[in-house]
């Protein structure tokens, strides 16, 4: 199975209304009722398909925890934001409360459906995030994040 994981900055995120701070306002994106986000996507837009696993890791931001804070699945494949919100099935979802696209690593989204999150306790596997937005997990650390997966 193939798996990825992007990483999520609190850094990269504006303070705005009903968030109090950058942190609050990613959560709220990331624990949305709706289970789906989209994400950016600076690279492997040809390897990842529908059904592949997604996790999300939160960097370490003003001494809190950092790990996987969102678990789940590809349920749309990477689309240039640049040609249009037409092209994507929850365009409502494409623009967050305090995320700045013109600061974002790509205009390429991937959309993720959320199983589960981790916010308040992230799961502390045995794997390293990303150097930058998103990397491919190798057949080993898929096998030490596998019983935190479900199937889609």
């Amino acid at each position: 199975m193939a798996a990825y994981i992007w990483n999520a900055n609190p850094a990269k995120w504006n303070v705005v209304p009903p968030a109090s701070n950058s942190y609050d306002a990613l959560r709220a994106y990331v624990t949305d009722h709706s289970g789906f986000v989209y994400w950016s996507t600076p690279v492997h837009q040809s390897n990842i398909h529908v059904g592949d696993a997604a996790f999300i890791w939160r960097t370490q931001y003003r001494g809190l925890l950092n790990g996987i804070i969102a678990i789940g699945y590809v349920e749309e494949h990477p689309r240039d934001l640049s040609s249009g919100s037409n092209n994507f099935t929850y365009p409502n979802r494409l623009i967050a409360a305090g995320w700045n696209e013109s600061t974002s690593p790509s205009s390429w989204k991937t959309g993720i459906r959320i199983l589960a999150t981790f916010w308040d306790a992230p799961l502390q596997a045995p794997i390293k995030p990303s150097q930058g937005t998103l990397r491919a997990l190798t057949d080993d650390e898929v096998k030490q994040v596998g019983p935190f997966l479900s199937p889609p």
